[in-house]
């Protein structure tokens, strides 16, 4: 309780004279009710003008509204008290803390302030008493209150109409800006200075606008209290709708985790859902050809597959032939999945080709090894025998027997020559190897063949962007795999040309010979390079096993590629010399 006694002599010779009393005193603006605006600049005479508005109304027994600062309020009170105020007067003052009074939840709030004044003038009202009241109008700078203060100072100037209330706003000057200031003085008919009051310039009367009643404000404050439950309720649903959006990150990202390391393994995979694929990683696009498998069914297109096992794991072998020409060998596992929230199976497929290749690479050896052992073994016993022969039959030439002798002598020189193609096989690979020009090597050949292949009407053309590619090499034996190969394509072409390429790859050097001959079938491809299998009529069938062994020994391969009534190419890779100058 404040001890006003105490705080008398402290205020005592302060300015006893009211500015308000100069409206006060006009019966007229009484009888109408006063709503001032209050800029007020200087605490000591705004705490002075506070108290005269106070003691203006014990005097004329106003009922006494005051809506401030619990300080100012105490001030107040001790200036009251020094000029003779009882405590019974000081208690007829009904106080409200000017924040509990305009704020909720620290914003300024019409609702907060209706609700509170609606209170406080019904008690007057059931008492018949003169109301005056006095509020300094409290909010946040910061906050987007124009609106909202216009609203309720309209408010207060329809109560001081109905009512005949004296009713002062005061705003500090210093620190509210020069817009709300603005917009006040169009809102209260007066305008009050700490010195001074006077008729506002700018004063525009608002017509329809009425606070609401205790009823409707009960009304809002039930609304208020449904709408904050709602808001609870809302904020749980968000808080277990964020916990759902936060779980499906994980789960997408613990998808795409896995989705990317299956789409970089080495090896080929793909899901399918009631056998359509619908998914290929990276690996199994370049494997599998992914514009072949395009909606296509599983189970055409790996036939011997089923495509709807869901008992665990199943593995097959098995070929696919994705054109005329390829065909590629696989090893699947397959296993039910869950992929994008349906049942699937996904096939792990092991590329086998390239074990194939190898398989086949070794049957190969296998031969032309067995081809050299018995090729020593047959060079040894019928060469010695032809020399003899041939020598007698030189005898011979000079009898009429000339057409018989004729046909003895070409027989014994394919025997020759097939006894010299067996001992190259049987001969050993040299150690000794020379630095060459590959493109000089091509060159030279191309020249040596050019009399036979014009004299079928055969143009041989030589390309390349390099004139100096060089290889570590028997020169004489991979020259001899060049004028085998190419003399076998002037051979079986009647006309055309024979383009010989030299490319230049990363390590390796690549040589294509590419004719415009009848080409192959797929049967006669898979027999390229057998022992004794030929498509000539004089042919021995050794000399393309012998170019293999050769390519071979140089740690290089031969490729065939053909088409029927279009062709043949024959690829010779072999590794680049260490030596770059």
């Amino acid at each position: 309780m404040i001890q006003y006694s105490t705080l008398a002599e402290k205020f005592e010779g302060i300015d006893d004279q009211c500015i308000i009393s100069n409206l006060a005193n006009n019966g007229e603006v009484l009888q109408n009710g006063v709503h001032v605006y209050y800029a007020f600049y200087e605490k000591e005479k705004y705490i002075n003008n506070a108290m005269n508005f106070i003691r203006e109304g014990i005097d004329r027994e106003h009922k006494v509204i005051f809506i401030e600062k619990l300080e100012i309020f105490e001030e107040v009170l001790a200036r009251l008290a020094s000029r003779g105020y009882s405590k019974n007067d000081l208690d007829s003052i009904i106080f409200v803390d000017n924040d509990k009074f305009y704020l909720s939840n620290n914003k300024f709030s019409v609702k907060t302030s209706v609700r509170n004044f609606q209170v406080k003038l019904k008690e007057c009202i059931e008492n018949d008493w003169f109301i005056r009241a006095w509020g300094q109008v409290s909010f946040r700078v910061d906050e987007p209150v124009l609106s909202k203060l216009r609203l309720y100072e309209c408010g207060c100037d329809q109560v001081v109409e109905k009512h005949k209330a004296i009713i002062v706003c005061t705003y500090n000057g210093l620190t509210v800006p020069s817009y709300i200031q603005n917009e006040m003085l169009k809102t209260h008919p007066y305008f009050m200075t700490d010195d001074q009051i006077g008729l506002s310039p700018f004063y525009e009367k608002e017509e329809g606008l009425n606070i609401p009643s205790i009823e409707e404000l009960q009304k809002l404050q039930k609304l208020d209290k449904e709408i904050t439950l709602l808001q609870i309720e809302n904020k749980r649903l968000q808080k277990i709708n964020n916990e759902i959006i936060l779980k499906k990150a994980v789960i997408a990202e613990s998808e795409k985790f896995y989705r990317n390391l299956i789409n970089e393994l080495p090896i080929s995979i793909l899901i399918t859902k009631n056998d359509h694929i619908v998914y290929i990683n990276q690996t199994g696009k370049m494997n599998l050809d992914s514009k072949y498998l395009k909606g296509r069914a599983f189970s055409r297109i790996f036939n011997k597959l089923s495509s709807t096992a869901t008992n665990g794991l199943s593995e097959y072998k098995l070929s696919l032939n994705n054109d005329d020409t390829k065909e590629k060998y696989f090893d699947i596992k397959s296993i039910p999945v869950w992929f994008e929230g349906e049942n699937a199976i996904l096939h792990v497929l092991i590329d086998l080709t390239q074990q194939k290749v190898n398989e086949k690479l070794i049957v190969r050896s296998e031969k032309l090894s067995i081809a050299g052992e018995l090729a020593a073994g047959i060079a040894h016993e019928v060469r010695n025998p032809l020399t003899a022969i041939k020598g007698f039959i030189k005898l011979l030439e000079n009898t009429s027997n000339e057409f018989y002798l004729k046909i003895v002598n070409d027989e014994i020189s394919r025997i020759e020559q097939i006894s010299s193609e067996l001992l190259m096989l049987a001969k050993p690979h040299s150690d000794v190897l020379k630095t060459t020009n590959i493109v000089t090597l091509i060159k030279n050949v191309k020249t040596l063949l050019e009399t036979q292949a014009i004299l079928k009407n055969i143009d041989i053309e030589l390309r390349t962007k390099e004139e100096q590619i060089f290889i570590d090499c028997e020169e004489t034996k991979i020259r001899q795999v060049f004028i085998n190969i190419i003399k076998n394509a002037i051979e079986v072409m009647d006309k055309g040309s024979i383009s010989l390429h030299v490319n230049k790859l990363k390590d390796k050097v690549q040589v294509d010979i590419v004719d415009q001959g009848e080409g192959m079938s797929a049967e006669m491809l898979a027999k390229i390079g057998e022992a004794f299998y030929t498509t000539k009529e004089k042919g021995t069938g050794l000399g393309l096993m012998v170019c293999y062994k050769i390519i071979g020994n140089h740690n290089g391969e031969i490729n065939v590629s053909s088409q029927k009534g279009v062709g043949t190419t024959f690829s010779v890779t072999l590794p680049l010399s260490s030596i770059t100058d």
